[in-house]
């Protein structure tokens, strides 16, 4: 009886040395998907943001690039593309994670022009 307790005194280090990973895996996922999650608010109020500054400036988008960069700048490191077509206004921003659980993470919102299209009378 004695032999069997002296053989399972390292258990709990092995079983801690197993799970620890794993535990700590699985956080930074759910730390990435909230980081996810708030990139796509914040591009789809910055697509709105630029799409309405386009629409004051009478379809000139230099100011509306800018300002859906300035708007994406604030989810930290990583790229902010602004494209204008015929028919919608495209925020792409590319993020760079916190954690390296999923790479090349791309957030894309688009917004039609003609919200924002001003008649002249």
């Amino acid at each position: 009886m004695l032999n069997l307790k002296s053989d399972q005194r390292g258990q709990l280090l092995i079983e801690t040395a197993v799970a620890l990973p794993i535990l700590i895996i699985l956080f930074m996922g759910c730390v990435q998907l909230v980081q996810i999650g708030i990139a796509h608010i914040v591009v789809l109020d910055a697509v709105y943001e630029a799409g309405r500054q386009a629409g004051m400036d009478q379809g000139d988008t230099v100011n509306a690039g800018r300002v859906a960069g300035e708007i994406c700048r604030s989810l930290g490191p990583g790229t902010t593309e602004f494209i204008c077509q015929k028919q919608s206004y495209i925020v792409t921003h590319y993020l760079k994670p916190l954690f390296a659980v999923v790479k090349n993470v791309k957030v894309r919102h688009a917004c039609p022009v003609y919200l924002f299209r001003t008649e002249q009378r």
